[in-house]
């Protein structure tokens, strides 16, 4: 009995074993299976950029220059000038400067002036390859065509079950009115911010100018889920892949004022002189300028960390720790890498357009205001583009 005994509990035991391995294999299994369920749906189809400045063009050029998204990126712009000029050679030529290369390329783009032309766009692609959703929205506009931009991205999206939207804006504040125009059109898109220290201008309709090698900074906005944070990892390989240096980040509130203060020291600046950035190295007076912007700048921005974070915080200890002068060195720096650029602010100015004056100098004089901390040079500066622009009066060619 003994044995018999000995003999069915090691019998028991085989079972067990062998049917704990087939449990295991099979979660194993449909694990597996889940990854690449998320891998398939998650592929990038379509890619829409909206706007048609220079960073919206650059995005645009860049990535369709890629073989694998020719003809897939779509760009919806205002400007008939250059829609015209990209349809005519079927897409946007960027040409590297400075320290970002010598290289010339075109991307191959297809451009809409309006949402019924987007959606002509999506057939053709159902026709042709069997899917016609945007996978992924860029939005890169001034913030004056902030809430059109937004309302475009809500309806280019629907639909469009586990797409991503990528604000890649100067300033602070447009993320919020972005979320809300998503939310009011019932669009599920997961919203990521993108914070771009790289340079780049116009050279005329249909050509672009990538004049300051930096990085793209991105950073979901609320929560994300598996499907979304697959997507968002396909498509910061594919800006890497296009040129486009790009991370996922989490300290996002230090970067994003990082380069309001960078925005600050340089675009005001060159607009009120109406010089190109590297005018602004060529004088110990500009320099100083630029210290006194970024100094301002930069004990704002420890305020509203602060607010956001806690005290206690590490993003905050991070920022502080590396003190104003990390924010003006970096501005000389910019200014030295785009030394040939004409800032977006002149630009602007020059066109007879509103600035980002508010969203950038106003931004710090604003929470300067609110937590008690002075800001004279930055409001001067407010003060005085805000007199241009109410007189419509243009700087010096």
């Amino acid at each position: 009995k003994f044995l018999a005994m000995q003999v069915l509990w090691s019998w028991r035991q085989t079972c067990s074993r062998a049917a704990m391995g087939m449990t295991f294999r099979h979660v194993q299994g449909r694990r597996a299976m889940h990854k690449l369920a998320i891998r398939e749906l998650t592929s990038i189809e379509n890619i829409a950029v909206i706007g048609g400045g220079s960073i919206g063009s650059l995005l645009s050029g860049r990535i369709a220059a890629t073989s694998r998204m020719r003809d897939r990126v779509w760009m919806l712009t205002s400007s008939s000038e250059h829609a015209s000029a990209i349809k005519a050679v079927r897409g946007i030529v960027v040409k590297e400067e400075g320290t970002v290369g010598k290289n010339t390329m075109m991307g191959q783009v297809r451009v809409a002036e309006s949402l019924s032309e987007v959606e002509d766009l999506k057939k053709e692609s159902l026709a042709l390859y069997g899917f016609g959703k945007a996978s992924l929205v860029f939005i890169a506009v001034k913030q004056a065509g902030l809430r059109k931009a937004a309302e475009q991205a809500a309806r280019v999206l629907a639909g469009s079950h586990g797409s991503l939207c990528i604000a890649v804006m100067n300033g602070v504040g447009h993320m919020e009115v972005i979320h809300k125009a998503l939310r009011y059109h019932d669009v599920s898109a997961t919203l990521i911010q993108g914070i771009y220290s790289g340079g780049a201008y116009m050279l005329e309709p249909g050509v672009v100018a990538h004049a300051g090698r930096g990085k793209l900074d991105v950073c979901q906005y609320g929560s994300i889920d598996d499907v979304s944070s697959s997507l968002l990892e396909q498509a910061v390989q594919l800006l890497n892949d296009s040129g486009i240096p790009t991370q996922l980040c989490e300290d996002i509130l230090q970067r994003t004022w990082r380069k309001v203060c960078v925005n600050a020291s340089i675009n005001a600046l060159t607009t009120i002189l109406g010089e190109k950035n590297g005018f602004l190295l060529e004088s110990e007076e500009s320099c100083e300028l630029i210290r006194d912007v970024a100094k301002e700048g930069f004990q704002v921005a420890c305020a509203v960390i602060e607010r956001e974070k806690g005290a206690e915080s590490q993003e905050l200890k991070e920022f502080f720790e590396g003190g104003w002068e990390t924010c003006a060195n970096l501005a000389l720096h910019v200014a030295h890498d785009t030394s040939k650029n004409t800032s977006s602010m002149l630009a602007d100015m020059l066109r007879g357009r509103k600035t980002e004056i508010e969203a950038i100098n106003g931004m710090i004089v604003s929470e300067g205001l609110k937590h008690g901390i002075a800001t004279p040079v930055n409001q001067t500066l407010l003060r005085l583009i805000r007199c241009m622009e109410n007189r419509k009066q243009t700087p010096p060619s």
